[in-house]
């Protein structure tokens, strides 16, 4: 780890003398290394903050703390199940950082749809009949939200 980080400031160093005359390349396993673990820290930060965002954006607009915290559970727990179905199911061995991207936009459909679903849950209380038996609300509403909720998570 030292040894990377090492490699790395003197990598800057390199960059840094604006000769024209020469140029470097720097190259090891351990700088190879170094630069991942550094970059993946920095994206990871930049996840759990889009989360957290989500998150508070959800609460204040579903009024509620429970229902935006389970939708972004699920959004977690589809990860591992999803990878291994595509590493052990689908027996795919790659996997790239670009893979890593695909949790921001899941975080960004989760959220959608449960605008969809709470918006759908508040018509419902505009029939009167709906507002008596919650299970013929809860049906209700999750077929006035279903379709659309396809659509977004489709597209």
């Amino acid at each position: 780890r030292e040894y990377g980080a090492f490699l790395y400031d003197f990598y800057l160093s390199l960059e840094n003398r604006h000769d024209d005359e020469i140029e470097a390349f720097l190259w090891s396993v351990e700088f190879q290394s170094y630069l991942a673990w550094k970059y993946a820290f920095r994206d990871a930060l930049w996840a759990i903050g889009s989360f957290t965002f989500v998150l508070a954006y959800m609460t204040l607009h579903t009024q509620s703390f429970i229902v935006p915290l389970v939708g972004m559970y699920q959004v977690l727990l589809a990860f591992p199940l999803g990878y291994f179905v595509y590493r052990v199911i689908f027996q795919i061995s790659y996997f790239s950082e670009i893979h890593i991207i695909g949790i921001f936009l899941a975080i960004g459909i989760a959220a959608d749809d449960t605008f969809v679903y709470i918006d759908a849950w508040r018509q419902s209380l505009q029939h009167e009949p709906l507002r008596e038996n919650l299970l013929h609300r809860v049906s209700w509403t999750y077929r006035r939200a279903a379709n659309a909720m396809f659509v977004t998570t489709l597209t």
